[in-house]
């Protein structure tokens, strides 16, 4: 599945290739989740568009960004700095992509980009190249803000809730049978309430039986996701993120860090949304079926319940002396109410009664 394809990360290619068209640099400030294969979505369009190449610098530790340029662009000689490499022409009609890797310092080609916009700006050379430089939040760009040969793309807020459950959707088989398809929904849920801006997480939690989505808190700990961590520091680490209107912590986080509740919460939401919906139409169903033998239901204060409106538990206790009613459907009755009182009071269906009920098929579980 190629995530680039997302409408959010779709518009972010598109964005980082109209700045470099316009004629920008670009710091790009991507955060450890950033899906793979930015600069291959990045070099397809160049590919369709325009007759520019793609170079990319590899920043290895202990080479100057001058020398390891100078390579990518197959420049011989001493290694031009910064200012002779904008006027000389050697990037004409190539974007020179660079990506820091972990660790390394950034400093020096921070200030490397910095010296090559500044150059190529003094004489507004229509081919000179342009130079794209990948790098991590903690990485202090404040230098490069006020040059309008440069600008800085962060890739934060860039994804939504659609993006997620469209990845999550092609990701998960699909069934023909209702109960199998409620299976399925609540898998893509699940994927898409504890991944949130995470694809990488998304694509790890599709392998997983619905009783670990469920249950994902051994592997979220598989995850390694450090605890304690300041909120500016987890924002530096990926590790939180601004996702469907609010600012989402990593689920990897929340479990090292034992905020259970609102894990839990994570997971009694995607519940909500796939299940409810499908007791309500039971219900009615319920009521549908039964409807000569249920009466409404009269209490202490004299409010009345009419029969339309019956719960699953009020259903249960009116049909149980009922010789009608096999014993079957009597257990699916006391099934479908745990699993309505659960959700009604914020807590996560259990598998049996989730099967039991005939939510969910068994198979699911296995």
């Amino acid at each position: 599945m190629n995530v680039w394809r997302l409408p959010g990360p779709e518009r972010f290619v598109r964005d980082l290739y109209d700045l470099i068209t316009a004629g920008s640099n670009v710091a790009v400030v991507a955060p450890a989740h950033l899906p793979a294969g930015l600069k291959e979505a990045v070099q397809d369009l160049f590919n369709v568009s325009t007759a520019l190449a793609v170079f990319h610098v590899e920043a290895m530790g202990g080479q100057s960004p001058a020398a390891a340029v100078a390579a990518a662009c197959f420049i011989s000689g001493a290694p031009p700095t910064p200012e002779e490499l904008a006027r000389s022409g050697a990037t004409s009609g190539i974007v020179v992509w660079i990506e820091l890797p972990t660790g390394c310092d950034a400093g020096p080609w921070v200030e490397y980009l910095g010296r090559y916009a500044y150059e190529g700006r003094q004489f507004s050379s229509a081919h000179l190249g342009r130079l794209v430089l990948v790098v991590p939040p903690a990485v202090n760009l404040q230098a490069l803000k006020n040059d309008p040969a440069i600008r800085v793309l962060p890739w934060s807020r860039r994804t939504n809730r659609m993006d997620t459950m469209l990845l999550a959707s092609r990701l998960v088989p699909h069934a023909d049978s209702e109960s199998a398809r409620l299976a399925t929904e609540l898998r893509i849920a699940l994927m898409v309430e504890l991944s949130g801006y995470d694809f990488g997480l998304a694509q790890r939690l599709a392998a997983l039986p619905l009783a670990a989505l469920l249950a994902p808190q051994a592997t979220l700990t598989s995850l390694g996701c450090p605890a304690a961590v300041r909120a500016d520091e987890r924002w530096a680490l990926g590790l939180e993120d601004h996702w469907d209107g609010r600012s989402f912590i990593h689920s990897g986080t929340l479990q090292s860090s034992n905020k259970s509740a609102d894990l839990v919460q994570r997971i009694w939401r995607a519940c909500l949304q796939t299940v409810f919906p499908r007791l309500e139409e039971l219900r009615r169903d319920a009521v549908r079926e039964h409807f000569g033998r249920l009466r409404p239901m009269r209490y202490e204060n004299n409010e009345i319940t009419p029969v339309e409106d019956l719960e699953f538990s009020q259903i249960h206790s009116l049909l149980k002396y009922s010789r009608a009613v096999t014993r079957a459907a009597l257990d699916r009755y006391s099934h479908l109410r745990r699993v309505r009182n659960a959700l009604a009071h914020g807590d996560v269906p259990t598998p049996e009664d989730l099967t039991a009920s005939g939510l969910v098929p068994a198979s699911a579980f296995e």
